[in-house]
């Protein structure tokens, strides 16, 4: 199991001081096997890795950071965020580390307790307890998740109790190729009973992925740290320099991305401070319609949120553009002026360089790769949360995870705005384009 924490954010914490908080969903316990399997179902038959995926492919992208797979038509629910780890010991350990649930108020943030209680064989009723801080307040949450274990390498369940119309997630264990690592990924998806949190989300669609990334972000690396802590191995420093080797790691094997991309976006996540973000999607689109609307950096304002104005800098070289932008942290919105540099290499590659007062450039760099008669596109940047203000500052102190998990769902959404546009665009130029008349 684990713990499934439904949030971490203020919308929570607004909802439970204004007490909000609707009866409690209590979901009848199982009176058989096969009746417990059907809890499971939507997540059962659920894999991280696509049919025909090369895992070599993911422990590379692993190597690099933390990866995010956001699926955007998974069976039977909207959408499901999945946060995968690489962990440097055995699938084993790390399962056993996961089911380790009498010490997870040691190493698991938040974590009060969690009552275990066997149903049938493979099949538990566990009961959490867990206290949410966001920074001065805290909110405690009591809820009851029904477990389907499957040993070494997955672990699902599905809502007992507590205030949820849906709580689903998995986890899954891939070994690495040569046994001695796991790439652990912790999947998630959840829908509050509050009408409170529905208009959150419905106003504010960053929130709910917000909440869900955040939490499967914290869970995998409390569970990384534990299971290497065990083995008597240090943190390993991050890199001087970002995503060091990426082009050459997307350019290795294509297909195996268009299988992930064909399923939603994915975003890998390098360590910080500053995170550094890499996000990818796929069109069925010719790559250089792809670069296209990319590179109408002055269109920006009508379809990329947080994007308010692009102008080009004087001399009108191509090279130099002001952007103004605003970003939001839960309800909070801050504004920017950046100057970015751009090099481009049309239709497959833009680079750019941002330069910012406060801490010094940053390079950020679009790239695209055909497919199949697809077009894969990715997008590397990152942004200092903490160059906001006090508040994103002590918020990210409080738990860093929320760095994460606002890149994430800021760079999802960017992505799927783009992805929009192009298709768009696409048709509409097939419409307005003349037809060739026939002889």
């Amino acid at each position: 199991m684990t713990m499934r924490l439904f949030s971490l954010g203020i919308a929570l914490l607004i909802a439970a001081l204004s007490g909000l908080a609707p009866e409690a969903k209590t979901i009848p316990p199982p009176q058989s096997e096969a009746e417990a399997r059907g809890l499971m179902k939507i997540t059962a038959d659920q894999h991280i890795l696509p049919p025909g995926a090369k895992p070599e492919m993911l422990e590379r992208l692993l190597e690099l950071g933390e990866v995010i797979i956001y699926y955007d038509h998974p069976p039977m629910v909207p959408w499901m965020s999945a946060a995968g780890i690489l962990v440097r010991a055995p699938v084993e350990e790390v399962y056993n580390v996961i089911l380790d649930q009498a010490h997870y108020p040691q190493f698991v943030p938040m974590t009060e307790g969690i009552n275990a209680k066997k149903l049938f064989d493979g099949f538990y009723l566990e009961d959490l307890h867990v206290n949410v801080k966001f920074s001065f307040v805290k909110y405690r949450m009591d809820y009851g998740l029904y477990s389907y274990r499957r040993p070494p390498t997955r672990l699902d369940w599905s809502l007992a109790w507590g205030d949820f119309e849906i709580n689903v997630g998995f986890w899954e264990l891939i070994p690495t190729p040569d046994g001695q690592k796991t790439m652990a990924f912790y999947s998630i998806y959840s829908v509050p009973s509050s009408s409170f949190f529905k208009t959150i989300y419905k106003s504010n669609p960053a929130m709910e992925m917000l909440t869900n990334v955040s939490t499967a972000t914290m869970i995998v690396q409390a569970i990384r740290n534990e299971a290497e802590k065990r083995r008597g191995l240090q943190r390993l420093p991050g890199r001087a320099t970002p995503m060091v080797g990426v082009q050459k790691i997307l350019d290795s094997d294509p297909q195996t991305l268009l299988l992930f991309l064909e399923r939603g976006n994915m975003v890998i996540l390098e360590d910080g401070p500053t995170v550094y973000s890499l996000v990818g999607g796929m069109v069925n689109v010719p790559a250089q319609e792809v670069y296209s609307v990319i590179t109408d950096f002055k269109s920006y304002p009508q379809f990329v949120p947080g994007v308010k104005r692009v102008e080009e800098i004087p001399p009108a070289t191509g090279h130099f553009y002001n952007w103004e932008l605003q970003s939001s942290i839960a309800f909070l919105k801050y504004e920017q002026t950046q100057q970015w540099y751009y090099e481009f290499t049309p239709p497959f590659f833009v680079w750019w360089e941002i330069s910012r007062p406060c801490c010094g450039p940053v390079p950020g760099f679009w790239k695209i790769i055909p497919a199949q008669g697809k077009t894969l596109f990715f997008n590397g940047t990152t942004a200092d949360l903490r160059s906001l203000g006090r508040i994103p500052r002590y918020a990210l102190e409080v738990e860093p995870t929320l760095e994460y998990a606002t890149l994430t769902s800021q760079a999802v959404l960017v992505m799927n705005a783009m992805k929009k546009r192009i298709q768009a665009q696409t048709q509409s130029q097939s419409k307005t384009s003349p037809k060739k008349e026939l002889k």
